[in-house]
């Protein structure tokens, strides 16, 4: 627990410092009183919804500056409607006390399902700049080091790489190695890769056992690229397939009713992404 409130913590200083810098590039989109409104709500509800003692909730900021580095909206209410959302399954969306989804990926996935029109993933927002993205690089992986989780971001960039080079970008006579390797410069990429992915309450403890997770993940999203053509949102969305998946059979569930919700659930969250939405911010402005 003491190495879970480390994480947590550090996680917290890093996305302060990341928004920060968005604020100081003039990059993102939320205003800083959208942005407080955001903290206030997540922590708000998370004290609501505590159960016993109520508790300051570092998960609860995090989520909060998660959604507001990766989703942009049109319309004001959005933003605070999303922290709603997300603090609301993590307490209510339960199988055996056990959290099935990341707070944030809950948020920036389905909340773009919901408001197509009004809401998108952001993946941009922190620019291009090659120093920031060392910064972000570096002060990311030094964390999860110290907490025994930079195995996950390894696996997955790593299984990602490779399958997509052997059944997206070498049978593709147009596709160009090096314009393949341009999306991986994000900053909001790599944001999700070290911080999203890592979730300490969602994501395996054992370094075989985050293998197996990180390797699903970017096996999921290959397939999706390789169905429906690439897309900067299929990372988001393999994350939000695969967790519940693992927190069940980490649980140990046999109810075939339970893995039935979450098949069908699945199945619905795809289906719905290539249809209604989730999309970038420049996918949206493009179609």
């Amino acid at each position: 627990m003491d190495r879970l409130i480390r994480l947590q913590r550090l996680q917290t200083f890093n996305l302060v410092v990341l928004i920060v810098a968005a604020y100081a590039y003039d990059t993102l989109p939320v205003t800083v009183a959208e942005l407080a409104i955001m903290l206030f709500v997540a922590e708000s509800a998370d004290l609501a919804l505590q159960h016993g003692r109520r508790r300051f909730s570092f998960s609860a900021l995090t989520t909060a500056m998660g959604v507001a580095l990766m989703m942009y909206a049109t319309q004001w209410w959005i933003y605070p409607l999303a922290i709603l959302a997300a603090i609301a399954q993590k307490h209510r969306v339960k199988y055996r006390h056990a959290h099935l989804f990341n707070p944030s990926n809950f948020a920036v996935v389905s909340v773009p399902i919901l408001f197509p029109q009004w809401s998108a993933l952001h993946l941009g927002v922190l620019g291009e700049n090659p120093l920031l993205w060392s910064a972000v690089v570096g002060v990311g992986a030094l964390t999860l080091y110290f907490v025994d989780r930079l195995l996950l971001p390894i696996v997955y960039l790593s299984t990602y790489v490779a399958l997509s080079y052997f059944l997206i970008v070498r049978p593709d006579p147009v596709m160009v190695w090096e314009d393949f390797l341009l999306r991986f410069y994000s900053v909001s990429t790599i944001v999700f890769v070290l911080f999203m992915l890592t979730d300490p309450r969602t994501t395996p403890q054992r370094w075989q056992a985050q293998s197996i997770f990180a390797a699903f993940v970017a096996i999921v999203s290959v397939a999706l690229d390789r169905i429906f053509a690439y897309s900067a949102v299929h990372p988001f969305v393999a994350l939000f397939v695969v967790t519940p998946a693992y927190v069940l059979y980490r649980e140990r569930c046999r109810n075939a009713k339970v893995w039935a919700i979450w098949f069908f659930s699945v199945f619905a969250v795809i289906i719905a992404t290539h249809t209604v939405g989730v999309r970038t911010v420049s996918e949206a402005i493009y179609y």
